[in-house]
């Protein structure tokens, strides 16, 4: 979308670039982004985030969790309001405890082998660990590179499954970029 947009001299604005992202898919406008950001609502509503630029350890155990099963499955505790979830984690002395995905209480619980491989990450140095949407792919944030590729190492001599590391994006060039970088959202 973003390169049919400014292959055509920058027809659209950005929020009818985000409205058209949003009739695909509820997760499309975050890509429109191009970097960290805090989803409310279905997750349309978007707030570009700075971020660390960490490193994460990805592992997935090589089995499929089927994503409609996960959410058919899914029971939402409704006494939490997505403002008291959103601004205690904002408030929250530590960023780490922002990392939540309710879909883990459906899928850890059948596939308690997730929950093992991210106390192996957290046990290897991770500050935080997460299962990524639905599953099963799980995921530790390291602050060094050598930490992150040192628990690889370990998990991978575990038979943990399919590992990557790669470093995360700050979001830095969406916040205080040069005006260009930004020319598509206008």
């Amino acid at each position: 979308m973003i390169g049919l947009n400014t292959l055509h001299g920058y027809p659209l604005s950005y929020g009818a670039l985000h409205r058209l992202a949003a009739r695909l898919g509820a997760d499309v406008p975050f890509f429109l982004l191009g970097g960290p950001a805090l989803g409310r609502g279905i997750g349309t509503e978007l707030t570009p985030l700075r971020l660390p630029a960490y490193w994460y350890v990805l592992v997935n155990p090589g089995f499929a969790v089927p994503t409609g099963w996960v959410y058919a499955n899914l029971t939402l505790n409704r006494n939490r309001t997505e403002e008291n979830v959103i601004c205690g984690r904002l408030a929250c002395q530590t960023w780490a405890t922002w990392f939540d995905n309710d879909l883990e209480s459906v899928t850890l619980k059948a596939f308690p082998q997730l929950g093992v491989l991210k106390v192996a990450l957290s046990r290897q140095g991770a500050q935080a660990t997460l299962m990524s949407g639905s599953g099963p792919t799980v995921f530790g944030v390291f602050p060094h590179q050598a930490a992150a590729q040192r628990a690889a190492e370990h998990l991978k001599n575990t038979g943990a499954g399919w590992l990557q590391v790669t470093q995360g994006i700050s979001g830095d060039h969406l916040l205080t970029g040069p005006e260009e970088s930004l020319a598509w959202m206008n």
